[in-house]
């Protein structure tokens, strides 16, 4: 009985309440629902069924004795050659960022982001983003993951 009270009464927004006519709320009226009714099948139909059931056995067969696929052999970052680690680094989609490398040389060691590949150098960008070094592959002893 409370409820039915608390449904007729007009909500009050103001101190001073205007008259405003009732507005009834807006629902949902229609429903479709899909209503999936089975025919009987024709003798075309069933045909046509049956000559596709036998060419997929067909080809259930040919899948068999085809020989197994090799899998694709995960490897570690350690164990790529150089050529394989520098494509690494910039083969990376551009929504991935970029990973910290440290590249050893004969006379120093670099750290930062490897950013492209020219002729016979790889540019590196340094952490803070100040500057760019060119490095000559040749020079190039080891890269390895920074950071991670």
């Amino acid at each position: 009985m409370n409820i039915d009270i608390n449904r007729q009464a007009k909500p009050l927004l103001y101190i001073d309440q205007p008259r405003l006519p009732y507005q009834d709320p807006e629902m949902q009226t229609i429903f479709k629902d899909r209503i999936i009714t089975k025919r009987p099948k024709t003798k075309k139909e069933s045909s046509e069924e049956a000559k596709s059931s036998e060419i997929s056995e067909k080809n259930l067969e040919l899948v068999e004795e085809d020989p197994p696929t090799k899998k694709v052999e995960k490897r570690r970052f350690k164990d790529f050659s150089l050529e394989e680690k520098i494509n690494h680094f910039l083969d990376m989609p551009f929504h991935v960022p970029k990973p910290p490398c440290e590249i050893t040389t004969d006379e120093k060691i670099y750290k930062g982001y490897l950013i492209k590949r020219s002729d016979e150098f790889v540019v590196l960008q340094t952490p803070n983003k100040a500057k760019t070094i060119p490095i000559k592959e040749i020079d190039i002893k080891d890269i390895k993951l920074y950071g991670l």
